[in-house]
């Protein structure tokens, strides 16, 4: 072969290869695979006035964070709860809005041991 030959012949495969590599369609994240792409977006745009109609109930209720861009994430994930979205995406949704909105317990610890001087008046008493 020749380096012209070479070189035509490393472009080809070069073109070939990029062709195999190509994706096929436009793969959306998180879209389910029977839903088409303005399927998908119509089922999310259904769920934005009941998403806003939460919001506005936890808005009453004062259940919504201060800061601005947590209301908008917090809205954001409620769209993502109530889409078309694998079920591993709507569960980690809704752990969000829970660290968001519910207070998690505080831990308390009581300290029971006693001290030599209440054992010895305990034993006083029973005795």
């Amino acid at each position: 072969m020749t380096p012209e030959e070479r070189t035509a012949y490393a472009k080809d495969l070069a073109a070939k290869s990029a062709a195999l590599r190509k994706p096929r369609g436009s793969p959306r994240l998180g879209k389910p695979k029977h839903l088409t792409n303005a399927q998908f977006d119509a089922a999310v745009e259904a769920q934005r006035p009941v998403v806003a109609k939460i919001m506005k109930k936890m808005a009453q209720r004062g259940e919504l964070p201060d800061d601005s861009d947590a209301v908008e994430a917090l809205e954001r994930v409620l769209l993502v709860l109530r889409s078309p979205v694998p079920v591993a995406d709507r569960t980690a949704a809704a752990r969000v809005i829970l660290d968001f909105t519910k207070t998690k317990p505080t831990a308390r610890t009581e300290s029971t041991l006693k001290t030599a001087e209440d054992y010895l008046d305990e034993m006083a008493r029973e005795g």
